[in-house]
């Protein structure tokens, strides 16, 4: 288990190594189901908040507030489903990502550095 201090090696191997177009990074609050998800590229970073199950949609409110607050452009999308998920694009620098997914992860879900997080993904070295 690891902490926030990890957000940003790992966003440098999303964006930079990531050996395909597909690569991605699950980071879950430890023994929670609260979850950031990004996609990303030397093009940028999406970060993903999905809004399917009752925990997630219950965040909503919080997540728009907490984008607001700090200048962040959630854009509303459909999977092809219907089901909704709030992303933020982001550029290509993983400083950044980091502090906003830092932000986050500390507004939205009320992680602190002692707060254990567990990184997944496809196309990182974990």
């Amino acid at each position: 288990m690891t902490n926030l201090s990890k957000l940003q090696p790992y966003l440098e191997q999303l964006i930079h190594t990531s050996p395909n177009d597909h690569a991605f990074l699950i980071v879950t609050v430890s023994g929670t189901e609260d979850f950031l998800q990004m996609t990303g590229d030397s093009g940028g970073v999406q970060l993903d908040f999905p809004l399917v199950t009752g925990r997630q949609q219950s965040m909503e409110s919080t997540i728009r507030m907490v984008a607001d607050r700090n200048g962040l452009v959630l854009v509303e999308n459909r999977g092809s489903d219907g089901s909704r998920f709030l992303d933020i694009d982001l550029s290509a620098d993983a400083v950044e990502a980091a502090r906003v997914c830092e932000i986050l992860l500390r507004e939205v879900f009320a992680v602190d550095n002692t707060t254990g997080l567990e990184f997944a993904g496809d196309g990182i070295d974990f």
